[in-house]
C-alpha cells in the first residue's frame, strides 16, 4: 500500500487507542474513524494521513478533558513499538548509537516530522520539527513525541534518568502539575522550539540488547527499506562526502564521519556492517573516478590528481598503474574522447 503524503506509521494509532482505552475512551471508535481496525493498524506498509492522525488526538482530548493524556499515552512506550527502527536502536552498542539510529531511520515511521540530536558541551538535545500549525491535535502529538523520547531514554539503562530542560512551542495547559512530575522538571511553554535537553553521560550505557550481528542484520533491512522509499544509503551517502573532500586532500573519517552527524566509531561499524572499509571505500571512489576523469572528459593529469586529493601527480600516477598497469597519461592517450564526442 502506497503511503499517503504527509503520513504516519499506523502502528502508532494502536499505543494511542490502547491509552485511550485505558482512560476509559473506546478504541473501537477511534480505528473506525480513520478506517481501520487494529489488525490493519499493525501492517507493515499502512500509514495514515497526519491530519488524520492529529483528528485522533483532538477527539481523545475533548472527550477525556485530561490536559495530561500525551503522558499517559507515552508511559510504557518501548522500542519495540518502532518495528525494525527500534529493534536497530535496542541492538546498537550504547544509548547514544541508540538515539543516531532513531533519528537516521526516522523517514521508515513518519515523513513529516523529524529528530535532530546535537552534543552540545554536556548536554545530549534531541530537537523535534514538524512544520504544521499548531491545532490542539498537534501540540499534544508534539508533547507526547517529548514524553516518548524521555520514556526511551530511560529504557536505553537508567530508569532514574531526567531532563534537563524541557521546552513545547505552544502555550500551557490550565494544569501542568502532571507534566513537571512526569518530566522532573517543569517544562518551559511558549517556547521557540519543542525540545529535550539531557546529560550527555546518561547515554554511554550499554544497551540491553546490544548484539554485534543483530544489530548488523537491522542495519541492513531498515537501509534496505529507505532504499525503498528513495532515501540515500549509508553507503551512498558517504561516498557523495567523499568525492567532494578529496580535492582538498585524502578525507579522514573524523572529517567525514562529522559531516554526517556520526561519531568515528559508529561510521566504521555500519560500514563494517555494509561490508566495507572506509580506506577501501576511499580507494575504490578515486580508481573509479580516475578512469572517468582520463577516460571521458578532457581533463589532464594533472587536473585529475589535484580532483582526487593526490599532494604529487607522481603519487597519483604510481596509484594509477597500480589501479590499471600502465601510467594515467597513456590511459587518457588509449580512452579520451575528443572535443564535441558524445
Amino acid at each position: 500500500m502506497a503511503r499517503p503524503r504527509g503520513g504516519i506509521h499506523a502502528r502508532f494509532v494502536v499505543p494511542l487507542a490502547e491509552a485511550a482505552r485505558r482512560a476509559g475512551y473506546p478504541a473501537r471508535s477511534l480505528y473506525a474513524q480513520i478506517g481501520l481496525s487494529e489488525e490493519t493498524a499493525h501492517e507493515a506498509d499502512h500509514h495514515v494521513d497526519l491530519d488524520a492522525y492529529f483528528g485522533l488526538w483532538e477527539t481523545v482530548m475533548r472527550a477525556l478533558r485530561q490536559p495530561s493524556f500525551p503522558l499517559t499515552y507515552a508511559q510504557g512506550f518501548r522500542f519495540e513499538n518502532f518495528g525494525v527502527v527500534g529493534f536497530a536502536a535496542l541492538t546498537a552498542s550504547d544509548g547514544w548509537e541508540a538515539a543516531r539510529r532513531m533519528a537516521r531511520f526516522q523517514r521508515l515511521t513518519t515523513d513529516v516530522g523529524r529528530i535532530e540530536l546535537e552534543e552540545q558541551h554536556q548536554l545530549a538535545v534531541f530537537r523535534w520539527f514538524r512544520d504544521r500549525p499548531l491545532t490542539l491535535g498537534h501540540r499534544v502529538a508534539n508533547e507526547a513525541v517529548l514524553a516518548e523520547i524521555l520514556e526511551l531514554a530511560r529504557r536505553c539503562g537508567d530508569e532514574r534518568v531526567r531532563p534537563v530542560e524541557v521546552t513545547l512551542r505552544h502555550p500551557a495547559p490550565a494544569d501542568v502539575s502532571r507534566h513537571a512530575r512526569f518530566f522532573g522538571v517543569p517544562p518551559r511553554f511558549s517556547a521557540s522550539e519543542d525540545s529535550i535537553s539531557f546529560p550527555r553521560a546518561a547515554f554511554t550505557r550499554p544497551m540491553p540488547m546490544a548484539h554485534g550481528d543483530f544489530s548488523a542484520f537491522f542495519i541492513r533491512e531498515a537501509e534496505h527499506r529507505l532504499q525503498k522509499l528513495g532515501e540515500p544509503t549509508l553507503v551512498a551517502r558517504v561516498e557523495h562526502a567523499l568525492l567532494a573532500a578529496l580535492p582538498s586532500g585524502a578525507p579522514s573519517m573524523p572529517g567525514i564521519a562529522a559531516q554526517l552527524d556520526l561519531s568515528e566509531r559508529q561510521l566504521r561499524r555500519e560500514l563494517e556492517t555494509a561490508g566495507v572499509s572506509f580506506r577501501g571505500l576511499v580507494e575504490r571512489l578515486r580508481r573509479e573516478r580516475a578512469a572517468q576523469l582520463l577516460g571521458e572528459t578532457q581533463t589532464s593529469v594533472d587536473q585529475a590528481a589535484f580532483v582526487l586529493g593526490f599532494s604529487e601527480v607522481s603519487a597519483f600516477s604510481r596509484a594509477f598503474k597500480r589501479w590499471y598497469a600502465i601510467p594515467p597519461s597513456e590511459y587518457r592517450a588509449r580512452h579520451a574522447k575528443a572535443p564535441g564526442q558524445g
